[in-house]
């Protein structure tokens, strides 16, 4: 049985849509400019999984049909060199409405194409959804087997935090039973885990069950959100955030949940965030949040020559080569920047590691405030 992996790119396709935020961009990158890094980014990622997984269907969802010049050749025939299919699939179901979103716009395209495999396979057919800016490190030729045959594989939760501690993103645990709860009176979960969606795999019949969940919740989502959007404790539209409603679903005990621990994960590699561990090198798969501008781009130019070291080095070194790119263990591979640009970077990493640091302070201070409040803690 042939195990579709599938990725997806969803460009903007009105002007007005240049003021949706994608914080791991950049704030000032042109749509046109985001539009080639996501595109490079997902050639990187088939290219690892035609190398890891070399019999399995690999395909790229998107409402993007337009080419786009890669160094010396073009995206629609680095594509046919891969054997990757390109789907052309309209961004019409599963749209915020106008306004009600400001970041992360483009995401619920992955609800579209989990709508789209849902229709397509058959019952017992292996698939796995994953971001854009994943990569496949090592060979997985028992990938079919470890797909379950119920329910959703999923990725790690970055961390499973207390009930009440409001971090990363001024969001409980507890605050997002809350919210479900206004959504469905008899939500059965008070404290929901936050599975990420970069990575779900499910056989057919299990994505079927899910759509017709994401249906539902959808639904009662936009009945909420008439008058204005239903928003989250720290002020965020729940259509800021596919995730948001992926988590409703997937807490709501409609489908099993078994983890990919040990299988994939997400991993933080710039040097003001940092979260690697010697351990990913043995991982099949990295979700790579950090690098859609760093290691990503530089792999590029390799994928796209047919003698380099990414089709040359053996499939046992393939993660410590894509490591020495995107930081994990340690970057080998810089991109060329000017001594001010080194500046600025080394700027921003003290920034955002000093910000990190603070929010993480102040989110225990109120935690411990409010955990003598409570008489059930």
């Amino acid at each position: 049985m042939t195990v579709t992996l599938a990725t997806f790119v969803c460009v903007d396709t009105e002007p007005a849509l240049d003021a949706s935020l994608y914080p791991a961009i950049g704030k000032t990158v042109s749509s046109e400019t985001r539009r080639r890094i996501y595109w490079e980014n997902a050639l990187v990622n088939c290219a690892t999984a035609r190398r890891c997984v070399p019999d399995a269907r690999v395909c790229v969802f998107t409402n993007d049909n337009d080419d786009v010049v890669l160094y010396d050749t073009t995206l629609h025939r680095a594509l046919n060199a891969l054997q990757v299919e390109r789907v052309v699939l309209p961004f019409t179901r599963f749209v915020p409405p106008s306004g009600a979103a400001v970041k992360f716009r483009n995401a619920f395209y992955r609800l579209n194409v989990l709508r789209a495999l849902a229709h397509s396979l058959r019952a017992d057919d292996a698939a796995i959804l994953y971001d854009s800016d994943c990569v496949w490190t090592r060979a997985a030729a028992d990938l079919e087997q470890q797909i379950p045959q119920a329910g959703l594989w999923l990725s790690t939760p970055r961390k499973l935090f207390p009930p009440h501690l409001r971090y990363p993103v001024q969001q409980s645990r507890a605050d997002f039973g809350a919210l479900y709860r206004t959504l469905d009176k008899a939500y059965p979960e008070p404290y929901p885990i936050y599975y990420g969606a970069e990575f779900i795999g499910a056989r057919g019949a299990a994505l079927q069950t899910l759509l017709a969940q994401l249906e539902i919740a959808w639904a009662r989502v936009a009945e909420k959100s008439v008058h204005a959007p239903v928003r989250l404790h720290n002020g965020e539209s729940i259509y800021d955030n596919d995730e948001y409603l992926l988590n409703f679903v997937c807490n709501n005990k409609a489908l099993p949940v078994t983890l990919a621990t040990g299988f994939m994960r997400r991993i933080q590699t710039l040097e003001g965030l940092r979260d690697v561990r010697t351990s990913d090198l043995a991982l099949r798969m990295w979700h790579l949040v950090s690098e859609k501008r760093f290691g990503l781009l530089l792999l590029t130019p390799q994928v796209l020559q047919n003698d380099s070291a990414f089709w040359k080095t053996p499939l046992a070194e393939f993660a410590n080569y894509l490591g020495a790119y995107v930081g994990i263990p340690k970057r080998k591979y810089h991109a060329p920047r000017t001594p001010r640009q080194e500046m600025e970077f080394a700027a921003r990493m003290i920034a955002r590691r000093v910000r990190a640091y603070f929010v993480w302070q102040k989110a225990m201070w109120q935690y411990g405030i409010e955990k003598q409040s409570r008489a059930d803690v």
